[in-house]
């Protein structure tokens, strides 16, 4: 399985945020970077579950998740009584790699997909996404579409995090996310990010050449295409 691979430069950013916010685990960070330095070594998936190779042992393989780490160090950590939570180095590579994932995803974003303009700008740039937004009675909900293809496919479902920041909605979103800028082309330029706000808005979506009318009516009853609903990452 090949996985985004996150730059020096990135790495090196996310940890010093991360020390900036946690100095306490400032040397299971370190050793955390250290991991993310090579992902398709160090990271692996089985289906939900994802795998942090042991440093201190190339054959052994640490189940990692929300709920804490499969490691000796967490399993006696996590059990002492501490003021936080206790986060070893593979859960900080972990969760720091799911934060590059959100970084490099926003970095790609072109705009909505209801727009042609955007629409064809995404064409042109295929290593961009389009989003599509509503605001249910719940929050914000959010689709990416990568425009690898005429109709953009469906890329992960979204969701906003505390600091108002679009991020893959769960582990198998971060995945799809990991696989699809493994593959993606290089995205030089990097165009301003829309305004959430313009997505909750009720535009009237416009008919373009390229899209057959019974297509577009179809769009605007069902909010996807025949293109978008088959042809969807696993």
């Amino acid at each position: 399985m090949i996985l985004y691979q996150p730059t020096l430069s990135e790495i090196t950013a996310g940890a010093a945020c991360a020390r900036f916010r946690n100095p306490q685990f400032t040397p299971q960070i370190n050793k955390a970077a250290a991991i993310l330095a090579d992902i398709d070594r160090n990271f692996d998936v089985d289906g939900d579950t994802w795998r942090v190779r042991s440093q201190s042992d190339s054959d052994c393989w640490h189940a990692v998740s929300s709920a804490g780490c499969s490691c000796t160090d967490y399993k006696f950590n996590a059990t002492k009584v501490t003021p936080r939570h206790y986060y070893c180095k593979h859960l900080h590579a972990y969760y720091g790699y799911r934060r590059l994932l959100a970084n490099a995803l926003t970095r790609r974003m072109i705009g909505n997909i209801k727009f042609r303009e955007e629409r064809l700008r995404a064409q042109r740039q295929p290593g961009g996404w389009l989003a599509e937004t509503d605001r249910p009675e719940k929050g914000l909900r959010a689709v990416a579409y990568s425009g690898f293809h005429h109709f953009p496919r469906h890329l992960c479902s979204l969701r906003l995090d505390a600091n108002d920041t679009l991020i893959p909605l769960d582990v198998a979103d971060y995945l799809a996310v990991a696989e699809w800028l493994a593959r993606a082309p290089e995205f030089a330029v990097e165009p301003p990010l829309p305004r959430m706000e313009d997505y909750a808005m009720d535009y009237k979506p416009e008919w373009t050449p390229e899209w057959s009318h019974g297509d577009f009516k179809f769009w605007l009853d069902t909010g996807t295409t025949p293109a978008m609903r088959a042809d969807t990452y696993s």
